[in-house]
C-alpha cells in the first residue's frame, strides 16, 4: 500500500512527461492507486510515466506476485483456524489435497491465470514444508546439486516449476545454514523491501540514463532500492510486525 503510495502520488507526477496538474487530471493515476491496492485490478503504468524506456509504461513490475502472496497468506491461516497446523501429517495432507485440486481444475477448467499462480505458490508451499520438518530436513550441498540436477532434467517440462521451487527452498536454506549467514539481517530485514522498490528504481535509473547497460543501471539502482527498503523495513514493516 505504502509503496503503490509513494508510486503514484509522488514518483509520477515528478517524473511524468505530463504537467503536474495533467498528471492528476488523468483518471488513470487514481485507477493504478486503488487498483492495486486493493488487488482487484492491478494497473502496470502511470500517466506520462517511464514511457521512452527501454521497458515502457510498467512502472513496477513486482506487484503482480502481491495477490498470490496474500492467497497463500490465507490459506495458511485457514489451515491455522481449522487446526491443520499442527501435526505434519495434517499440513501434509493439506498440502496434498491443496495440490489435487489445483491439478483437477488448472486442465479441464482451461483457467489462464491459473498457471501464473501455481509456480509462485509452489515455491510458498515447499517453504511451508520445509519449516515443518525443519528439525528433521538434511541441509546439504548434495541436496542442491541434486536438486539442480532435477531442473536441468525438468526444463520446460511441466513439472519445472514444482523442481525450481525445491530448489529455491531448500538452497536458500543451504545458504542460511550452512556457510554461517545468519546473522546477515541482524540490523533489518530488507528483502522484501528491495523486491518491492527494485523494479521501481531500475525504471528510474532507466528512465534517467537511459544509455545505461545491466551492470552499471544495477551499479546505480541497487542503492536507492536498499535506500528505500530501509526506510520501508524501520517505517512501516516492523512497526506493522507489532500487531502480529
Amino acid at each position: 500500500m505504502v509503496c503503490v503510495t509513494f508510486t503514484a502520488v509522488v514518483l509520477g507526477p515528478l517524473v511524468s512527461e505530463l504537467r503536474v496538474a495533467d498528471y492528476f487530471a488523468d483518471p488513470h493515476w487514481l485507477r493504478y492507486l486503488l487498483g492495486n491496492i486493493s488487488m482487484l485490478d492491478r494497473q502496470e503504468n502511470l500517466p506520462g510515466v517511464f514511457t521512452h524506456n527501454r521497458l515502457p509504461d510498467i512502472v513496477n513490475g513486482s506487484l503482480w506476485t502481491i495477490p498470490i502472496e496474500l492467497c497463500m497468506y490465507v490459506f495458511v491461516a485457514a489451515l491455522g483456524v481449522a487446526g491443520l497446523l499442527r501435526t505434519r501429517l495434517r499440513f501434509g495432507l493439506a498440502i496434498v489435497a491443496m495440490l489435487l485440486v489445483v491439478a483437477a481444475f488448472r486442465v479441464p477448467l482451461q483457467v489462464e491465470r491459473l498457471a501464473l499462480f501455481y509456480g509462485p505458490a509452489a515455491f510458498f508451499v515447499i517453504g511451508a514444508c520445509c519449516w515443518m520438518a525443519r528439525d528433521s530436513v538434511p541441509v546439504s550441498g548434495y541436496g542442491v546439486l541434486l536438486l539442480l540436477f532435477a531442473c536441468a532434467v525438468f526444463y520446460r517440462q511441466p513439472g519445472y516449476p514444482l523442481v525450481f521451487g525445491a530448489l529455491t527452498a531448500y538452497g536458500s536454506l543451504w545458504l542460511v545454514f550452512v556457510p554461517g549467514l545468519q546473522g546477515f539481517n541482524r540490523i533489518g530485514d530488507y528483502s522484501y523491501g528491495l523486491y518491492l522498490y527494485g523494479f521501481v528504481m531500475q525504471q528510474l535509473v532507466a528512465h534517467g540514463f537511459p544509455q545505461f547497460g545491466p551492470y552499471r543501471l544495477f551499479a546505480a539502482s541497487f542503492p536507492l532500492a536498499l535506500l528505500a527498503a530501509i526506510v520501508s523495513w524501520h517505517g512501516v514493516e516492523k512497526p506493522a510486525l507489532r500487531w502480529k
